[in-house]
């Protein structure tokens, strides 16, 4: 079965960030794979070289053709804020209700994750904020949210128009962390991501029985994302943004 052929729902749209890591023909072939629910993926390349030209990139998106799944990809350059810049181009592309971003270093476990994580956010209802998979192998990447419950890569989003209008001023205002220049003063988005959504009094949940792999095994720890200054400025700006798109959740 394709998931073409799949049981009628909302597409989940998929947003993979690569820098062209050798990974990423893995990670969309994962996707690609899923079964029971469909989706659609597309692709920002920030690398030096467009990912695009690669055999085994190539390949995989000849089986999202044979497989029916849209996939589409952009090369996007910008050395001072690809990742936050990156983000946004994706942004601007995944319109829908249901969204996912995923890592190009990132995988999820067996052919039927997406759907199981999909079911969930179906049940959830008008209250989803986000539904994220247990990821194996985030350690000390996940900084000071490892022993927290956190949006992980490959999380279903739901997406109205004031979660759009947050994400798309935070992409477009704020230098990331994961940023290669900027101000002093950053923002970390795994941490906005996980917090956005209970501030709008909404629900988050991790589904543990639905599990991704961190493919970075080779990955030391990052200090900066230990920062207690890195949360705080964080928090200050999603505090801002929902009292701008959301004020009744801002003061409840």
């Amino acid at each position: 079965m394709t998931l073409a052929d799949a049981a009628p729902g909302p597409t989940i749209q998929v947003g993979i960030l690569t820098k062209g890591r050798p990974m990423l023909a893995t990670v969309v072939a994962t996707l690609v794979l899923q079964e029971e629910h469909p989706i659609e993926i597309f692709i920002v390349d920030t690398g030096e070289q467009p990912s695009i030209k690669r055999e085994d990139v190539k390949s995989v998106l000849r089986l999202a053709q044979d497989r029916r799944v849209r996939c589409e990809y952009e090369l996007h350059r910008d050395r001072q804020r690809a990742f936050s810049s990156g983000r946004l181009k994706l942004l601007e592309s995944l319109t829908g209700p249901l969204i996912a971003f995923m890592d190009d270093d990132i995988v999820l476990a067996g052919m039927a994750a997406m759907a199981s994580l999909a079911r969930r956010a179906e049940q959830l209802g008008p209250r989803l904020g986000w539904v994220a998979p247990l990821c194996v192998n985030a350690g000390s990447a996940r900084g000071f949210l490892r022993d927290r419950p956190h949006y992980s890569p490959g999380g279903i989003l739901a997406q109205d128009d004031v979660v759009r209008g947050i994400m798309l001023e935070y992409y477009n205002n704020n230098t990331d962390v994961l940023d290669a220049r900027g101000p002093r003063e950053r923002v970390w988005e795994l941490e906005f991501l996980t917090e956005l959504f209970p501030a709008l009094g909404r629900v988050t949940e991790v589904q543990n029985d639905t599990v991704s792999y961190h493919l970075d095994y080779g990955g030391g720890t990052r200090w900066d994302l230990m920062e207690e200054a890195l949360a705080a400025t964080t928090r200050r700006e999603l505090h801002r943004l929902v009292a701008k798109y959301a004020p009744a959740a801002a003061t409840g």
